[in-house]
């Protein structure tokens, strides 16, 4: 992949901007603060659409989950929103991030 190929987060900004990102995320996050079955009833409207799942499925799903259930509040709080919002490097950097550190757990 080149670097014409790789997303820039525009389609999660726009998911964001919306309303539609972080359905099932804490609102404290920045997130819906809804349940999974207002989750599971956005995946089928979305079913036939071209969106953000390049970016949120082997990244930002599983990093944010893990975020979700271990992080401190502070590192919740830094964090999550910018990863709902699409910003590339918060993505990136964060999964690296928890890789290499492990101060980010409760």
């Amino acid at each position: 992949m080149n670097s014409a190929e790789v997303p820039s987060g525009g389609g999660q900004r726009k998911l964001f901007d919306a309303g539609l990102a972080g359905i099932c995320v804490p609102k404290e996050y920045d997130g819906q603060g809804l349940t999974y079955a207002h989750q599971l009833a956005l995946n089928e409207e979305l079913t036939g659409y071209e969106h953000a799942t390049f970016i949120q499925v082997p990244t930002m799903t599983p990093c944010m989950a893990v975020l979700l259930d271990f992080a401190s509040e502070e590192i919740k709080k830094r964090h999550i929103p910018r990863i709902l919002r699409g910003e590339p490097a918060a993505i990136a950097g964060t999964c690296l991030w928890m890789a290499q550190n492990g101060d980010w757990v409760k």
